[in-house]
Order: structure tokens, then sequence, then C-alpha cells
């Protein structure tokens, strides 16, 4: 225990972003910044998870075969809900794929996060791009490229499952239709919702285990369906036919893209479930 006047000696987030030093002129950041990095970090950490939970409940209801079948997962793996943690909520596989699935369709930063082409220019695709541009490709354009994703509209969580060396499928549902073990490791080369390399998000791995665990707990407990309540542009969260361009496919959950994505729905009604 951390005794009064001690030094903390868990060094988290926050410690590096007070302690950090630019390595050319050794000078760390100025308050505002502190105060920007800081509020980034806090509202990544809430509102990605809150979307990509909203998200994946707009999917569920609107595929009553995906959410019986995740249900079932759910139902079947724990007993009770203080069962609901690591490592076996780690071991469903078909509650990934729906998140995954989620993430692809919807991913919480789906704008590009740019970088500037430094001195000399460079090539990109055959393209001589000049110095000073900023270049950056957008999250939920490259998730809808069918290329990486057959019917990139659709929610599939199948096409993250193959079958394993024997033939039999993994855990639950089926082996959707032309999915290949080389398909889904294009798919997952090409799934990037928290970015990748040296510049993806630190807290990826506390979001997809409170995803998880929100999403189980909320399962195993409640049956789900869509409200009347929630009928009408805004309230059930997907696109509608007199909205702006772009926005007319009332199965795609609709999001605002700021620094991250604000979301208005779905509206929801809640049964506790029966058990015996």
């Amino acid at each position: 225990m951390q005794q009064a006047g001690e030094k903390p000696n868990r060094r988290d987030t926050f410690h590096y972003l007070l302690n950090s030093k630019d390595p050319a002129t050794g000078k760390g950041l100025t308050r505002e910044e502190l105060q920007a990095d800081s509020a980034l970090v806090i509202a990544a950490g809430a509102d990605g998870v809150g979307l990509t939970l909203s998200a994946t409940v707009f999917y569920l209801i609107r595929n009553p075969a995906v959410l019986s079948k995740l249900t079932t997962e759910i139902c079947q793996a724990f007993a009770s809900l203080a069962e609901i943690q690591n490592p076996k909520l780690n071991s469903l596989t078909y509650l990934s794929a729906c998140i995954d699935e989620t993430l692809r369709l919807c991913p919480p930063k789906a704008s590009t996060v740019p970088r500037q082409v430094l001195s000399g220019g460079m090539e990109i695709d055959g393209h001589y791009i000049a110095a000073g541009v900023d270049v950056g490709t957008p999250v939920y354009v490259l998730h809808h490229n069918e290329e990486h994703f057959p019917q990139p509209w659709s929610y599939k969580p199948e096409r993250w499952i193959v079958a394993d060396p024997d033939g039999e499928t993994v855990a639950a549902g089926e082996e959707a239709e032309g999915v290949t073990r080389e398909s889904v490791l294009q798919a997952r080369a090409a799934l990037c919702p928290f970015l990748i390399g040296p510049m993806n998000c630190i807290g990826k791995n506390m979001a997809y285990f409170a995803v998880k665990v929100s999403l189980a707990q909320l399962l195993w407990r409640y049956d789900i369906r869509a409200s009347r309540e929630g009928e009408g542009i805004g309230r059930s969260g997907g696109g509608a036919k007199d909205l702006e361009w772009g926005r007319q496919r009332e199965d795609e959950y609709q999001i605002t893209d700021y620094i991250t994505g604000f979301r208005d729905g779905p509206i929801v009604q809640l049964r506790a479930r029966a058990r015996g």
C-alpha cells in the first residue's frame, strides 16, 4: 500500500504525459497541451466503448438470428453474472466476432488521422505526393473495401470465424459461405479500429474487455428488442431516406465524427430474462 508522501510506483498513462520530453529540445508539454491530451484520453476511453456498445446493440436487434446465436453462447458459457470474467470471456468466439464486425462497420474514429509528407515528398500507390501535403486513409473507407470485406455493408460476424484444421467449426455458428483461413487473415490485416503501428490506441485491450463484459452481462440478464419510442430519425440509430446524402441506409448505424464518434440511439426495451 502506498503511504502518504510517497511517490507513485505505478507508471500510468498520465505519468508518461507528464514526463514526456522532446528528444531534440528537451522541453515537455505545455499546460494547454497536457489539458488537450488528457481530455482526448478520457473522451476516447469512454466514448469509444459507449459507441461500440450502442452500435452492437443496433446491429443485434436488426439481425435476430445473430442476436439469438450470441445470447445462446453467452448463457451457455456462464451460470451467473459473477462468472462473466476472463479468461472464459475471451474464449467466446461468436462474441468476439460480433464486436469485431461492429468495429468494422462503425469504427469509433471513422476518419483519417492525417500525417504530413516530409521534405522530398513521397510516392503512394504510384502517385507522387509533394512535401507538406497531409495524407491519410479513413478507417471507415478501408473497412468498407470490398476487396477485404465481401458484402461490406452487411453485418456478418461469421466473416471472422473459420473452421479448424479438422474441419469442425470453431465455437458458435456455422462457417459462412466463402470464409477461409486466408480470407479471415486478410480481413484482420485490414481491420484497424484502434489504428496500427506505434501510434495505435494504448487502451485497445481495456476497451475490448469493457465491451465484452458489458455486452455479455446485458444479454445474460435481459431479453432485448427495439422500442417503438425509438422509431424515427435520430431515435432508432439508423439512417433514413430524408437524411443527407450518405445517410440513407436504414440498416447502417449513424455517427457524427469529431475526435471520436457521436451517436443518437438506438432506443431499446429490456425484459429480465426468465431462468429456471
